[in-house]
């Protein structure tokens, strides 16, 4: 069986979002402070850096954790706990932007936490899942 828990999470999302946020916030503060505008100039720069801040931290925060129950997925707006069981098939496409999960309903479920940005970690990734999703079918893992 497979180490009791792992997490994982998209790099490169991660450093662009903060790369992101901080070269707005930077941005925001120089225009602040060099501004001799209006009242509404300043609310409005101060609302588009909180929109941003607001979305760059949402698509920081996505993580999965893999334990031996399941996997807790945390994408950017919805948490969502899903049983090895309930998991039939695991993709990454090559036009795929994150793992897509098919699961026992006939839904799927986006795993955005691996993402084909990371590359090989990404394929590697996708990969052990695939593996535990086998271990619990009762198939050789490949």
């Amino acid at each position: 069986m497979a180490a009791a828990r792992r997490v994982f999470r998209p790099r490169a999302t991660l450093a662009v979002c903060v790369v992101l946020a901080a070269a707005f916030v930077g941005g925001a503060a120089f225009l602040l402070v060099s501004l001799d505008g209006y009242g509404f100039d300043r609310v409005a720069i101060l609302v588009m850096v909180g929109i941003v801040v607001v979305v760059t931290a949402l698509l920081g925060r996505v993580r999965a954790v893999a334990d031996a129950d399941g996997l807790e997925i945390r994408n950017p707006v919805r948490r969502r706990r899903v049983a090895w069981s309930q998991i039939v098939a695991v993709h990454l496409g090559v036009h795929d932007s994150w793992v897509r999960l098919d699961l026992d309903d006939g839904t799927t479920c986006a795993l955005m936490a691996i993402q084909a940005a990371d590359g090989a970690r990404a394929r590697r990734d996708a990969a052990w899942l695939r593996d535990r999703v086998a271990e619990h079918e009762g198939r050789e893992p490949t």
